[in-house]
C-alpha cells in the first residue's frame, strides 16, 4: 500500500530500504554498489552537487571525501516519509560537514530557499549524483531542479563577467549623472491615468502601428530607446522613452527625434550623452543598482537615490516594468518578441536594421542573415502555439516578464510574436482599450519622495565620496594600519569590482586599488565642478 511507511532491513554488507514493495538500494549489497557508484565519478572543484533521496546515506562519507573544499553538496528530498527517514538515519559526521546542506520539501517550489545567490554564484557547475533509488518517485522534478540550477549558475557567471566588463563605466556614468539629479523631476511625482502602452522595437510593432495612430491619443505611450525611430517614422509622437544603455550604441536612436515634449525615464547608470539630450526638466532618474556596493548603500541612506528597480538587463523588460511602478491603469506592450526570424531581428525603421540595411552591398550581402544564421538558436514555443527562434539571452528576459507578468494582472500582450509573456494577450489595440476601461479603478502608486535631493546633500556626499578615496591613497602608499586600510576597502568596495575578486591587502590588488582611486577622483572631481555650474544662486 502507499501509505506503508518505508522499512530499514538487513542486507549482506548493510541495510537497505523497501518501500512500496520496492528496494530503494541494491537487495544484498547496497553499501558496495553506492560506493562503486561514487568511485567511478569524476567530481571537479566547485561543483555543485545533488544528491537526490540520500536515504540512509550509504556512499556519502566516499562522495565527501571525493569533493573538493569549494563544493557544495546538498541532499534533497521530495517524498515526506523519506525525509523522515533520512533526518533519523543520515550519518551526524556527513550532516556536520561545512559542505552539505540538507533539504526536505513537498514541493519543488518550495526548494528555492535552500539555493541562494550565494551558493549558486559559488559554484561552475551543477552535478547529479544518484545513490539510490528514491530519486525515482520524483524523476521529472529532481531532473527540472538541475535545469534551473544550471540555468542560475550560468546567469551568475554571466552577471559576474558583464560586472568585471561594465564596472568601472558603470560608476563612471553615476558620478557624471548625479549633477543632474537635483534638477531633474521626481519619477514619483508622474502621474498617469490613462492606459499606458510600452512599445519595444520587436517586428510584432509594426502591426500594431496602424492602429496606434487612429487611437494614439487614448493612450500615455512608452517607448524603449530603439523603438522611437520607428514611431518617429510613422509620425507617432513617445510621451516617454526609457534609456539603461550605459554605453554610446543607443545614441543613434535620439538623432532626429523632438526631444522637447518628450520625458526620458533614465536609469541612473545610463550614458550620460543620452541625458544630457533632454530638458533636465523633462528627465526622471530611476536606478536600476546593477552592482552591490557600500557606496549604493551611503547614497541611499542620504535619498539621493531615486525609485530602484532589479537590473533586467533588457530595456523592454524595465520599461514594463516602470509603468507598474508609476502608472495606475492597465499596461499594455508590444514589440517585446524576444524572438527572431532569419535576417530580421527589429522592426522597419529600427536603427541597427536600418544602418545593417545602408551598409550593405552586392560584395558584402546580408550582414543580418549571417548574423541571425551565426547565433546558437534555441526552438521555443511561441504565444500563438508555434514554434519561434531565440536564444539564451532573450530567453532569459522573456523569463524576467513573465515573473513581472505573475504579479500583475493588469498586464496584456499586444504582440503578435514571439516567446508567451505570461500576460494576458488582446488581439487588437482596441481589445486592450476596452479590457483597460473595463478593469476595476486603481488607486495611484504611494509615493513616499515628491521632491528631488537638494544641491547641497549631493554636494556633501560627493565631497565625502573623495575625502574617503583620498584617505585610501595615503593610507595605500605609505603603507599604513592594515586594520584601518581593510576598513576603508570595505567602504570603497567598488574600486575591485572590476576584478572580479574581493578587495584584499595582497600588494597586486592594492596596486589596482590605487590605480582605479585616483580615476574615480578625477570622476567625482568633474562632478563637483558640474554640480557648482547647476546650483542655482542664492535668493
Amino acid at each position: 500500500m502507499t501509505g506503508d511507511p518505508p522499512l530499514v532491513v538487513d542486507a549482506t554488507d548493510g541495510k537497505t530500504v523497501v518501500f512500496r514493495g520496492k528496494n530503494l538500494y541494491s537487495p544484498t549489497t547496497p553499501l558496495a554498489a553506492c560506493r562503486r557508484r561514487v568511485a567511478a565519478l569524476n567530481i571537479l572543484d566547485r561543483s555543485l552537487v545533488i544528491v537526490p533521496s540520500p536515504l540512509l546515506g550509504h556512499g556519502l562519507p566516499e562522495l565527501l571525501h571525493k569533493c573538493g573544499p569549494g563544493c557544495r553538496i546538498v541532499l534533497v528530498e521530495l517524498e515526506p516519509q523519506l525525509a523522515a527517514l533520512s533526518a533519523q538515519h543520515l550519518p551526524d559526521t556527513v550532516v556536520a560537514d561545512p559542505r552539505v546542506v540538507v533539504c526536505y520539501a513537498e514541493q519543488l517550489n518550495q526548494l528555492e530557499a535552500c539555493f541562494p545567490l550565494t551558493l549558486r554564484s559559488s559554484c561552475e557547475r551543477v552535478h547529479l549524483v544518484n545513490l539510490s533509488a528514491g530519486s525515482r518517485l520524483h524523476t521529472e522534478d529532481y531532473s527540472r531542479l538541475v535545469r534551473w540550477l544550471q540555468d542560475e549558475i550560468r546567469r551568475a557567471w554571466q552577471n559576474r563577467m558583464t560586472t568585471m566588463h561594465m564596472a568601472r563605466l558603470w560608476f563612471r556614468n553615476l558620478f557624471a549623472n548625479l549633477p543632474l539629479l537635483p534638477s531633474a523631476r521626481p519619477i514619483e511625482s508622474l502621474r498617469v491615468e490613462k492606459p499606458t502602452l510600452v512599445l519595444g522595437a520587436g517586428p510584432s510593432l509594426q502591426d500594431l502601428l496602424p492602429q496606434l495612430q487612429q487611437a494614439r491619443d487614448q493612450l500615455f505611450v512608452i517607448a524603449v530607446d530603439t523603438a522611437l525611430p520607428v514611431l518617429e517614422a510613422h509620425s507617432i509622437a513617445a510621451d516617454a522613452v526609457v534609456a539603461v544603455e550605459a554605453q554610446h550604441a543607443n545614441l543613434g536612436d535620439f538623432l532626429g527625434v523632438q526631444r522637447q515634449s518628450v520625458l526620458l525615464f533614465a536609469d541612473l547608470f545610463s550614458y550620460p550623452a543620452v541625458v544630457r539630450l533632454f530638458p533636465r526638466h523633462n528627465t526622471l532618474f530611476f536606478a536600476s543598482r546593477p552592482i552591490k556596493t557600500a557606496l549604493l548603500g551611503r547614497l541611499e541612506s542620504r535619498g539621493l537615490l531615486p525609485l530602484q528597480i532589479p537590473p533586467l538587463g533588457s530595456v523592454g523588460v524595465v520599461a514594463v516594468k516602470l509603468a507598474c511602478s508609476i502608472c495606475s491603469g492597465a499596461v499594455g506592450f508590444s514589440g517585446l518578441d524576444f524572438s527572431y526570424a532569419d535576417g530580421k531581428t527589429h522592426a522597419n525603421g529600427a536603427p541597427m536594421l536600418q544602418r545593417a540595411l545602408s551598409s550593405g552591398n552586392r560584395l558584402s550581402g546580408d550582414r543580418i542573415y549571417a548574423a541571425c544564421l551565426a547565433r546558437a538558436r534555441l526552438a521555443q514555443p511561441d504565444k500563438r502555439g508555434g514554434i519561434c527562434k531565440t536564444d539564451m539571452v532573450l530567453l532569459s528576459y522573456a523569463e524576467q516578464l513573465r515573473s513581472i507578468a505573475s504579479a500583475n494582472p493588469r498586464l496584456y500582450d499586444l504582440g503578435a510574436h514571439g516567446l508567451a509573456t505570461g500576460a494576458r494577450q488582446v488581439a487588437s489595440l482596441g481589445g486592450f482599450l476596452q479590457a483597460a476601461a473595463a478593469g476595476a479603478p486603481r488607486l495611484q502608486p504611494a509615493m513616499t519622495v515628491a521632491q528631488p535631493p537638494d544641491y547641497q546633500t549631493l554636494r556633501d556626499s560627493l565631497e565625502d565620496e573623495l575625502a574617503l578615496l583620498q584617505q585610501l591613497e595615503e593610507l595605500i602608499t605609505s603603507q599604513g594600519d592594515t586594520r584601518q586600510l581593510q576598513h576603508l576597502l570595505q567602504a570603497a568596495d567598488y574600486l575591485c569590482r572590476e576584478t572580479g575578486a574581493p578587495c584584499s591587502t595582497d600588494q597586486s590588488s592594492l596596486r589596482r586599488c590605487l590605480v582605479a582611486a585616483r580615476f574615480y577622483r578625477i570622476q567625482i572631481n568633474r562632478a563637483l565642478a558640474r554640480l557648482v555650474e547647476l546650483t542655482p544662486p542664492r535668493t
